[in-house]
Order: structure tokens, then C-alpha cells, then sequence
């Protein structure tokens, strides 16, 4: 049963994608060894909710303080070992609590079952070592009032805050110099207010109460106490020394770096040299291959016997054995291999500004050069229906360099028939604009006259009233009325367009 831990570090967006198994790490167990994982939110779901408590936080930072937010590290993750049998709903449980401790908000909650390590049993065959553990990914801003909950100490604000108090409780009492009697007395009741006040900061007390919390809660053993409060009340010897907490990244690569060092056993080489063996007679090989294993497997005796052996290394040997022993149609099976991951690279590379550099830098040359070691000239058909002949490593290089520059070359071209088209449509753009302003122009133009003419007609309508009048014996009152009628109806079909003329 593995001891309950807790270690918090500093996260990252791309942590969310990591956790939820978006992106895919390259470390994890074989696919037959790995177990379901579980998360409460996808990283887009956690996202949402990331940025959604940040907004939150903002704007009452603002409203409180009248400035606008600066925070930048709200993101934290505590990453938690488990055993197998514990579930989502154990972390959460714990993440509840976790919250209630640190005023943190928990965001996102993974559970990872597909990580460990391989070992070999006695009779060779491979069993997982499983890491189970879990992720709980928080955001550290307190809602309410934006300030950043993730602190090592109090802040200044905070430190006056206490010795002011204790000014007040204590009128007569000196701060003091550093080191004298005054000091050690002031600092005393400053830790004592200190922590009546609990201002949650993450200092090594807090984190040390975190680490018990979450044993408890899981109902796992705890590990060795450094603090001495925390041992006192747990009623445990205190570790006078503590190893260096590692976050979990610089954990996993010291782990790896441990394991290249770790020496080779006999039961090590026993069960790769069985697994060539049992290749070899698959492959049909012939004596002189069984000899060339054997002379290596003696070799490789004596050198763990010399204690000159490690695992890193036998590894390397036995695959330098492969490499060079195995059957010609092999060879031809991982040259096909290389040739077309290589093929997939290059597409995948298509915006490239220097495809010879690029080609430099990514063809692995050593690894085709050992696979042709016994073949001067393979055939294989790669990038559409050409033959190519491939009779060098060089040779390779030069037709996938070729094969670039022709992709590079397409591409150009196409960019320049775009750019050459999105010319064209802003030219277009231009006119219309051209003609929309000599559209508005007239418009205007007959805004003004059609004013014009409405203002006259309102004259003569009033002049042909007049005229009704003081003439009705000498004027003909019926075409005068036929006239006012026409002008009214004039009147209104040009209000009528400058009305339309006005929404235009």
C-alpha cells in the first residue's frame, strides 16, 4: 500500500488537456497494461470555469480596490498518490476539504490508472508497477476580493494589520532591534496573533496539516513529519531530516535518471537473451547467428559480474544485436518503416521555410545507415507511383530534399495566385466605394432641390387662397380649387420622396 502524499506545483493550461488525456504523454504503459481514468470535467469544460472564476474574481478586485487585476499564478495543482481502489468520488471528498482549508476553488479533478513502470517476473514475462494518483487542479484568487490565496507568508497589509493590534494590546511594548530580547518578545506574540488570525497562507505548517488531512481522508499511512507541531499533535517522532520535497515533474525525472543507473542482474539479461532466442528461431536464422548471441550473452555475463553492466545499456547492446543480426526481409520490413514514417514527416512539414535544414535536423542518418549496412541498394516506392533507388543514406537525403523544394515551390506559387486574387478584390472593393460616393453625392443634390420646390409650391398654395379670397365674383372658383388639388397632391408625392431620400 503506498503512503499518502500530496505536493503542490504550479499548473499550466495545457495541464488541464493533460489531465483529461487530450493530449496523450509518451510515458504512459503499454495499452494492455493500462487502466480506465477518471475526471469530473473535460479540459474545455475546466477552462470555461477557469476563465469564468478569473472574470469573477476581477471584477470585484476592481470594485474593492478601484484597480484593475494583475494576477497572473492562479493556477495550481496538487497531484495526490492513490491506491487502486480509490475512486473519483475519494478525491473529490477530499478536494471539498481541501477548499474548505485553503479558500482555493477546485476546477478540475483527474484520476490517472495508466502510469507506472515494467518489470520482469521470474519467468521472464513483463507485469506493471502502477502509479496510481490523482490530479486536482485549483484556482487560487479568493472570488470575493481577488487576492491570491497561494502565499508562502502574510502580506505587508497584513503584517501591520497584527502590529498594530499588538501595539494597541500592548502599549508599552518595543519592537526592537534584530536579535535583541525586545525583537524575540515582539516576534512571539506576533506569531501568536498570527496564527489566531489564520490567514491561510501555504507555509510549511499549513502544508504539513495538508498532508495529514489528506491521509486521513483517504485512509492511508502518513509519511514521516518534519513540523514539530504537527508531529506533537500526531503524537509521532519528528523528522529531523526531511528529504527535499520535488514537485512532480522534477520527481518522475529524477526517478528516470535513477533507473538508467540501476545495474543489471542476471535475471535481466536471462529473459532478453530468451526473448532473441525465440525471435531468432521465428525468423528462421541460421547457426551462425545463435553463435553471435552467445558470444554476446557471454560478454555481457562478465560485465555484470564486474558490476559495468546497467539497464540502460543492456538495453542498447540487445537492440544493436537486432539491428544487425536479424534476417535480410527484416531489414527490408524497417527500411519500408523508416522510409515511410519519414514520408509522413515530410508532408506533415509542408510550411517549412528551409527544407534542406529541415531534413538535416529530423532523418535519423545512423538509424537508416545501420539498417542498409547489409544492402547496398534496396528498392521502394514512396511519394506516389516513382521508383526510387535507394543505394546510400545520402542518396535517400537527396530525394526527399528534392521531393521538399518541389512542395516548397507549389506552395509559393499557390500564395502568389492568392495574393494575386485578393488584389483583384480589394480593386473591386475600391470602385464600389467610388460609386457609392458619387451615388450619395446626387442624392443629396436632389435632396436639396426637391426642398427647394416644396417650399415654392407652399407659396402658391397660399397665393391661390388669397386670390379665392378677395376675388370669388371675378375668379373661377372651380379651376382654382382643380389647381390647389394638383398642388397639394405635388406636395405630397415630393414628401413622399424625401422621406425616402431621408432613410437613405
Amino acid at each position: 500500500m503506498a503512503k499518502s502524499s500530496i505536493n503542490f506545483a504550479k499548473a499550466s493550461s495545457g495541464g488541464l488537456r493533460h489531465n483529461d488525456r487530450s493530449d496523450v504523454p509518451d510515458y504512459l504503459l503499454p495499452e494492455e497494461f493500462r487502466l480506465d481514468n477518471s475526471f469530473d470535467l473535460s479540459a474545455n469544460e475546466a477552462e470555461k470555469k477557469m476563465i469564468s472564476l478569473y472574470a469573477e474574481a476581477k471584477k470585484n478586485y476592481l470594485e474593492s480596490t478601484g484597480q484593475k487585476l494583475q494576477a497572473t499564478s492562479y493556477r495550481w495543482e496538487a497531484v495526490i498518490n492513490l491506491n487502486k481502489e480509490h475512486t473519483l468520488e475519494d478525491v473529490q471528498r477530499l478536494s471539498k476539504e481541501l477548499e474548505k482549508e485553503t479558500g482555493f476553488t477546485s476546477v478540475q479533478i483527474a484520476i490517472h490508472r495508466d502510469e507506472g513502470r515494467i518489470q520482469k517476473d521470474k519467468q521472464g514475462s513483463d507485469f506493471p508497477i502502477h502509479n496510481y494518483h490523482a490530479h486536482v487542479t485549483f484556482f487560487t484568487l479568493d472570488r470575493e476580493t481577488g487576492v491570491n490565496l497561494y502565499r508562502k507568508d502574510i502580506t505587508p497589509g497584513q503584517r501591520k494589520e497584527i502590529e498594530k493590534e499588538i501595539f494597541e494590546k500592548q502599549p508599552g511594548i518595543k519592537k526592537g532591534e534584530a536579535g535583541s530580547e525586545d525583537r524575540k518578545e515582539f516576534n512571539k506574540l506576533l506569531r501568536e496573533l498570527r496564527k489566531e488570525k489564520d490567514f491561510k497562507v501555504m507555509d510549511t505548517q499549513r502544508l504539513s496539516k495538508i498532508q495529514t488531512m489528506t491521509a486521513k481522508s483517504l485512509g492511508m499511512v502518513r509519511g514521516k513529519v518534519s513540523v514539530k507541531e504537527e508531529a506533537r499533535k500526531l503524537g509521532v517522532d519528528q523528522d529531523l531530516n526531511p528529504a527535499e520535497r520535488l514537485g512532480h515533474k522534477q520527481y518522475k525525472k529524477t526517478k528516470q535518471e535513477q533507473e538508467r543507473s540501476i545495474l543489471a542482474k542476471q535475471k535481466d539479461l536471462k529473459a532478453e537473451i530468451a526473448e532473441l532466442r525465440e525471435e531468432l528461431k521465428t525468423q528462421g536464422a541460421g547457426r551462425e547467428k545463435y553463435a553471435e548471441l552467445e558470444e554476446i550473452n557471454k560478454n555481457l555475463k562478465k560485465d555484470i559480474k564486474s558490476k559495468d553492466l546497467t539497464i540502460s545499456k543492456l538495453h542498447k547492446e540487445i537492440q544493436n544485436f537486432k539491428n544487425i543480426s536479424i534476417p535480410k526481409e527484416v531489414h527490408h520490413k524497417k527500411i519500408n518503416a523508416v522510409v515511410m514514417k519519414e514520408k509522413e514527416n515530410i508532408e506533415r512539414a509542408e510550411d517549412i521555410s528551409n527544407p534542406k535544414e529541415y531534413v538535416k535536423n529530423e532523418i535519423k542518418t545512423n538509424e537508416i545507415s545501420t539498417l542498409l549496412n547489409e544492402h547496398t541498394t534496396t528498392k521502394n516506392r514512396m511519394i506516389g507511383s516513382d521508383e526510387i533507388i535507394i543505394d546510400s543514406p545520402h542518396t535517400f537525403i537527396n530525394h526527399i530534399q528534392d521531393f521538399l523544394e518541389d512542395k516548397v515551390r507549389n506552395i509559393v506559387k499557390q500564395l502568389k495566385e492568392y495574393e494575386n486574387k485578393i488584389k483583384e478584390q480589394a480593386s473591386k472593393i475600391l470602385g464600389l466605394e467610388k460609386e457609392n460616393k458619387y451615388l450619395m453625392k446626387e442624392v443629396k443634390q436632389a435632396y436639396e432641390k426637391v426642398k427647394e420646390v416644396t417650399e415654392r409650391d407652399g407659396k402658391n398654395t397660399n397665393d391661390i387662397k388669397t386670390k379665392m379670397d378677395t376675388n370669388k365674383d371675378t375668379v373661377n372658383k372651380y379651376e382654382l380649387q382643380r389647381e390647389l388639388r394638383q398642388l397639394k397632391e405635388a406636395k405630397t408625392n415630393r414628401e413622399k420622396d424625401d422621406d425616402y431620400i431621408q432613410r437613405r
